[in-house]
Order: C-alpha cells, then sequence, then structure tokens
C-alpha cells in the first residue's frame, strides 16, 4: 500500500464524524410510511392480491405521508434557498410543462388531467429529497429498495414459471390495449407485475438495483451478514436472464463500468471492464447478444426515434402533449430524452435533460479529483461516512438507469424519480473535502442546459440519420 493511500484514508477518517455523536434523524415516522409508499409502487399488490384489486391503496399512502412529512417539505424548501437545488427545481418545472403541452392543444381538460398526474409524480419526488436527509436514511433506503426489487423479480419468475396458482388466472395481470386486450406477451421473456410489465422495464429496475446490492456486499460494517445480501443477487440475476434485454446488458455493463473506474482508476477499471465482457456477454445470451440496429426491434427504435424528432419540429416549444406520443407514432419514443422533447417540446424536455444531466454531473464532481498546490490531486473526501459507502453504488445505478433511458419510455414512471432522488440527495448532502463548489439555479444555468439539449437533439438526429431504414 502506497503512502499516499494510506495518508488518503487517515484523512478521510479524520474527516468523518463518529458514528455514536450522530443525532437521530427526525420525521422517522413520515420515513417509515414513504419506505411504506414504496413497496406498495413497486410490488403494486392491489393490481392481482385478492380482496386488494382495484382498491388505490398506493394514493392513500402517499397522501398519508404528505400529511404526516409536510412539515419536512416545508422545512427542506426553507433551508438554506432554492437556488441551490437547481435538480428539484427542474423536477417541479416538469408540473407547468406537462400542463402548458396541452394548453397548447386547446385541450384545457388533458392539461389538468396529465398536470396532476406529473402532480404527483413530483409530489413523490419532494418526499424523497425532504426525508431521504442524511447518509443513513440514504443507506436504508437502497437497502430497502433492494429488497422491493428482488420481491418485483421474484413474483415475474414465478410467473414465468407459472408458479402462481394462488391467483387469479393463475399468473400476473397483463396491460390491455386501447380495444380491452392484453398486449401480445412473448413466452420467451419475463414481464414483471404492475408498472414493471415490460421485459426491458423491469430489466432498468434489476440492473439499477443490482448494483447497489453490490454496494452491501461490500459494506463490511454488517459482518458476516452481508453475505445474506447473495440470496436477492440470486433472483436478481436470473430474473435480468429470464428478461432477455438487450438494453437491460448494455446499462448494467456502463453501471458496472462506473463501479471498475470509482475502485481502480480509469485506466485498470477499462482493463477490468474489457476482461470481464466476454463473461456478461455469455451470461447474457442469445437475444441479448444481439445489438444491430439492423436488428427488427433496433430499426423499430429507430424509426420510431425520427417520429420523436418529426413532432419536436412541427411543436418545438410545446410539443403534442403529454401521453401523446403513441397516438402519433404508433409507439412511445423507447427514449425517454427524446420522448420528453416530443411530447412537452422545448419547454419541458430542456428541465427533464438537465435534472438527470445535472444529477450525473453532481456524481461525477464527487469523485472528481482535486488538485492542492503542485501536489497530485486528490479525489474529494466525502465526510459523512454512510455517504461514502453507498455514493460510488449510487452513482453506478443512476448511470445503469440512464443509460436503460437511453432506450426506454421511462419519463413518467415514479421509480424513475427514485433513483434521481438517490442522485441528488448524494449531490445535496455530501460535504467534501477540498469543499466543492455548488451548482447554482440561475439563467445561465438554465441557458447551459439549452444548449447541451440542443447538442443531444444534434446527436440523436445524426445517429437516426445514420442507421433510418425506410
Amino acid at each position: 500500500m502506497s503512502i499516499g493511500t494510506v495518508s488518503r484514508r487517515s484523512t478521510a477518517s479524520a474527516l468523518r464524524p463518529l458514528a455514536a455523536a450522530r443525532r437521530p434523524a427526525p420525521h422517522g415516522v413520515g420515513f417509515a410510511l414513504f419506505l411504506l409508499v414504496n413497496l406498495v409502487l413497486f410490488t403494486r399488490p392491489t393490481d392481482f392480491l385478492p380482496g386488494l384489486i382495484g382498491f388505490e391503496l398506493y394514493q392513500y399512502l402517499i397522501l398519508t405521508c404528505l400529511l404526516v412529512s409536510f412539515p419536512a417539505i416545508l422545512q427542506y424548501l426553507q433551508e438554506p434557498s432554492l437556488e441551490q437545488k437547481p435538480i428539484d427545481l427542474f423536477v417541479m418545472w416538469l408540473l407547468l410543462a406537462a400542463f402548458l403541452s396541452h394548453v397548447a392543444q386547446a385541450a384545457l381538460d388533458r392539461a389538468v388531467s396529465e398536470a396532476f398526474a406529473m402532480f404527483k409524480i413530483v409530489l413523490y419526488y419532494m418526499l424523497f429529497v425532504s426525508l431521504v436527509l442524511n447518509g443513513a436514511r440514504l443507506r436504508a433506503f437502497t437497502g430497502w429498495l433492494v429488497l422491493f426489487a428482488s420481491l418485483v423479480a421474484l413474483l415475474g419468475i414465478l410467473d414465468f414459471h407459472e408458479q402462481l396458482g394462488f391467483l387469479p388466472n393463475g399468473k400476473l395481470p397483463r396491460l390491455k390495449n386501447e380495444f380491452g386486450m392484453e398486449a401480445v406477451e412473448d413466452k420467451t421473456r419475463m414481464y414483471g407485475p404492475g408498472i414493471f410489465q415490460d421485459p426491458n422495464d423491469i430489466a432498468a429496475l434489476i440492473g439499477s438495483t443490482f448494483v447497489l446490492l453490490l454496494g452491501r456486499l461490500q459494506d463490511k460494517r454488517s459482518g458476516p451478514l452481508r453475505y445474506l445480501w447473495l440470496l436477492p443477487l440470486g433472483v436478481l440475476a436470473y430474473g435480468l436472464y429470464l428478461s432477455q434485454s438487450r438494453g437491460g446488458m448494455l446499462a448494467i455493463a456502463a453501471g458496472l463500468g462506473v463501479l471498475f473506474t470509482l475502485r481502480f482508476g480509469l485506466g485498470r477499471g477499462l482493463l477490468v471492464s474489457l476482461l470481464l465482457a466476454p463473461l456478461v456477454g455469455a451470461f447474457l445470451a442469445m437475444r441479448q447478444a444481439d445489438l444491430s440496429s439492423h436488428h427488427d426491434s433496433g430499426q423499430t427504435r429507430i424509426q420510431l426515434w425520427n417520429e420523436g424528432l418529426v413532432m419536436f419540429r412541427a411543436n418545438p416549444l410545446f410539443g403534442v402533449g403529454v401521453n401523446e406520443y403513441q397516438v402519433h407514432a404508433g409507439q412511445v419514443a423507447h427514449n425517454s430524452y427524446l420522448h420528453a422533447f416530443g411530447e412537452m417540446g422545448f419547454f419541458g424536455g430542456v428541465p427533464f435533460f438537465a435534472a438527470f444531466y445535472l444529477a450525473l454531473e453532481g456524481m461525477i464532481g464527487l469523485y472528481r479529483p482535486v488538485s492542492q498546490g503542485a501536489g497530485k490531486p486528490l479525489p474529494p473526501v466525502i465526510q459523512d461516512e454512510d455517504l461514502a459507502q453507498v455514493g460510488p453504488y449510487v452513482f453506478a445505478a443512476l448511470v445503469t438507469y440512464m443509460v436503460s433511458m437511453f432506450t426506454l419510455t421511462l419519463n413518467y414512471l415514479v421509480p424513475t424519480y427514485a433513483f434521481l432522488g438517490m442522485a441528488a440527495v448524494m449531490v445535496r448532502r455530501a460535504s467534501t473535502w477540498p469543499p466543492r463548489k455548488p451548482t447554482l439555479f440561475s439563467v445561465n444555468l438554465v441557458g447551459r442546459m439549452a444548449i447541451y439539449s440542443v447538442v443531444y437533439l444534434v446527436f440523436m438526429f445524426l445517429v437516426v440519420r445514420a442507421f433510418f431504414r425506410p
């Protein structure tokens, strides 16, 4: 071990407060209710359990959580100032964007209903950042999220193997189209419950929580008990295999690449990633190994992206309206960022893009080496022990989910804002030494995000031009 490594670890130990000196975090009841909200959100028992079918359990729980936690939200909004919370402000902006996307089409009734749906998403996000207010809470949330995702994967696995005889019809219910018929089901792929009924959507959840689970296995503070996490690890790995998702394969490879880079450095991290790539490809074989844009699925996505660019050109300011992409193109965009620009125009696409861009930029900033005088640049030291431990895995989970968003439409799924919320908490709460300069919400920041959005749209235009086949 080098002297520099010892010095860095010694500094980190000196800077981080002792666990015994911590005060209990406030709003514990609200946080417990929020965990219950997430359990119901992810597993959706009211969709398939007899006696609960049709019961609006999630709405009752989140309203109860809001009533109990309203002081927490007020406290969060007041400390220290909103301009220091740019990610939160961009998420709030989406509420107005959803409303105006239909007002611009002279559809006031749709404007109100879609704005209310977006309000519920924003409410979830605000509860998240208000209640997950320190490293211990974030670490606890990641553990519960892994368990919820494992339960979702287990339900999908049992459904795939037809082992749900206690449910009506012996299987999980499927989404129905506008004619009241269930969507076509591929018998070779696993489907999940509720909002994860698309194999690719459940793969995005599994891949993102898989890297979080690796963090629990690496946390030696739990002692031998940490090896119990091998059980959900097996469930998630098998579920990912059954999903047969090519996008899921790419996303988890990106997340693991982030972990290797943070652990071994850029050069050695890339080398380890290259060495493990054949193993990942072998494990996720068959359909997942075919990544060609000329494959039917790949070409369909290219054509849908082209439709999104056409919608944006026709309605550049406010878009065609939230949840109208499928009406115009026959399917959703299969690209969350382009979907936002198509449905909400530049006014809504920029804040959606900006929220995730700033989350990613903030996470990179937590680990970007800082020069101190003439010495070798060193990574900042995260002073909170829990945030320091969970940070790399939150970073990897965010990257995994953001890569999934490039081939999936996840804009209006509440879990999308759980992964965004985790990163926002890290960026907001992780104090470092040397201290970082915070990103403030300003006209200049909005302008910078608008420029980056244009760059992204140009990139998508070039991709479509290169691979589109009529």
